[in-house]
């Protein structure tokens, strides 16, 4: 792909960021989990990393339409890393309690707030329109990579340097996106100008870009398909370890769970080296359906070779339906109104991501007190492990079903899949034409 060194600059710093901190969230996951052995610690933990995400979103979206976005994702990895230095300092004093933690956290996901939809709503800038698939199939790629290294690595060095030590390569991958974006040009939009000259006009900003998406019918159903469908990975997600540690030691969670990132890395690489089918929706789709396979497989019967089936299922069909999904996305929508769009797309996202992990624990308590009581009536309970009740498989296999249902039931729908019809690229009007500035 010529004429993307800026794009490459961009996507390399923020590649090395997303592993130091992937690196620090697997850590303080495990951490967290052998401290309490609580699947609820665990999923509180991960809310408190994805909450503010859903909250800051929408305020984040319109003042990343409005400013400069370099500038914003300057800032925003400087605030990461001062989150991630405070907590270095707190471990190393021997003070580290998990209250810091979470607030830690909470700042870090705050900061990705605005990050998320200046990083995406910059690639259109800086990218032709023909590679936006497979931008979306790198910027996959790089989450693919930490989802591989992060639980290979992130145990490694849990075990040899600490948690202090997670905390320092996080603090220095922030440090190195820094330099990348120094020598990143990222050209702006126009702002609108009621939206720029008059600050009572951030509400009509942000009801701006929900106006675009309820007059697109077909790109809003493929929002509240996806949030749907995100429901059940964050549901899975909060279930990760628990469910490898019912049938392996702890040492061996971190190769099983990187199944997933192998998946992912294929699943994106197939998307940036073809750049994806012409039928994106469709594609889609089906990618869902694969997903929901996947966390089925994972749970029917937990062991070494039917999870990690499942979860490399899982890890390609996800990065490639995610990676068409962004590339709509960007096709479709106007840049002035990207970061907005954008913004509603991850606070739903994370919203629900968010719901699932808090839910899954009393779910789980509900399969095993269902299976407990098939156990009562003989071998009809013990399907899925042995002679003990494993309510997270069971929850496993019932997620998967429920999303395969979901996706070939959305083939029925003709205003989603016109969607495919009509992705041609998106004229700049005057108002919305760049501006011409350079950061």
């Amino acid at each position: 792909m010529r004429g993307m060194q800026n794009f490459r600059r961009l996507w390399i710093g923020q590649t090395v960021s997303q592993l130091g901190s992937g690196l620090t969230r697997f850590g303080l996951g495990v951490w967290v989990y052998l401290e309490t052995g609580s699947v609820l610690a665990l999923g509180t933990m991960l809310v408190f990393g994805m909450l503010p995400v859903a909250i800051g979103s929408i305020i984040a979206g319109p003042i990343v339409d409005r400013l400069n976005r370099k500038r914003v994702l300057i800032v925003s990895d400087i605030v990461a890393g001062a989150s991630s230095a405070g907590l270095a300092s707190i471990y190393f004093l021997g003070q580290l309690e998990f209250w810091h933690v979470y607030i830690a956290l909470a700042i870090n996901a705050t900061a990705s707030a605005f990050q998320l939809p200046a990083y995406h709503s910059s690639i259109p800038l800086i990218a032709p329109r023909e590679h936006l698939s497979k931008t979306s199939g790198l910027i996959e790629l790089s989450r693919s990579l930490e989802s591989v290294l992060s639980p290979l690595l992130g145990g490694v060095v849990l075990g040899v340097v600490g948690i202090g030590g997670l905390f320092a390569i996080d603090l220095l991958s922030l440090i190195f996106a820094i330099a990348c974006l120094a020598f990143t040009t990222i050209p702006q939009t126009r702002p609108d100008s009621q939206v720029a000259s008059q600050p009572s006009s951030f509400i009509g900003s942000i009801a701006e870009g929900l106006r675009f998406l309820r007059q697109d019918k077909s790109l809003a159903q493929l929002m509240l398909f996806l949030t749907t469908v995100t429901f059940f990975l964050g549901f899975s997600q909060a279930l990760y370890v628990p469910l490898v540690e019912s049938f392996t030691a702890p040492v061996y969670v971190g190769a099983i769970v990187a199944a997933i990132g192998m998946g992912t890395i294929a699943g994106s690489s197939l998307l940036t080296v073809w750049g994806g089918p012409r039928r994106k929706v469709a594609s889609i789709l089906v990618g869902t359906a694969g997903f929901g396979v996947g966390v089925a497989t994972a749970g029917i019967y937990p062991s070494l070779v039917f999870t990690s089936l499942g979860f490399f299922i899982m890890g390609a069909a996800s990065a490639f339906s995610v990676g068409l999904n962004r590339a709509i996305y960007q096709e479709r929508t106007p840049n002035k109104l990207l970061g907005r769009v954008f913004s509603v797309r991850v606070t739903l996202s994370v919203s629900a991501q968010a719901l699932g992990m808090l839910l899954a624990s009393p779910i789980v308590n509900l399969f095993n007190e269902v299976l407990e009581g098939l156990l009562s009536w003989g071998k009809m309970g013990a399907i899925w492990v042995g002679q003990e009740p494993m309510g997270i498989g069971v929850a496993f296999v019932a997620a998967g079903i429920t999303i395969v249902g979901l996706s070939v039931a959305s083939f029925g729908n003709s205003t989603l899949l016109n969607l495919d019809n009509d992705l041609d690229p998106i004229p700049l009007s005057k108002s919305e034409e760049l501006d011409g500035s350079t950061a």
